[in-house]
């Protein structure tokens, strides 16, 4: 999300767990399968959150 104002809606901002954790070389869930953690990670389902 950029550092700045913007109207758009906070769901244009969501984005794959896969996709930060290659920007910042964190592997946020190193305790899982490798099959569930690559099919969670790389994923999303911004529709099921209550974003305002």
């Amino acid at each position: 999300m950029p550092n700045q104002s913007s109207t758009l809606k906070l769901n244009q901002f969501v984005v794959k767990v896969d996709d930060i954790e290659k920007l910042t070389g964190i592997d946020f869930f190193p305790g899982l399968d490798d099959k569930l953690e690559n099919q969670l990670e790389g994923e999303m389902h911004a529709e099921n959150w209550d974003l305002k």
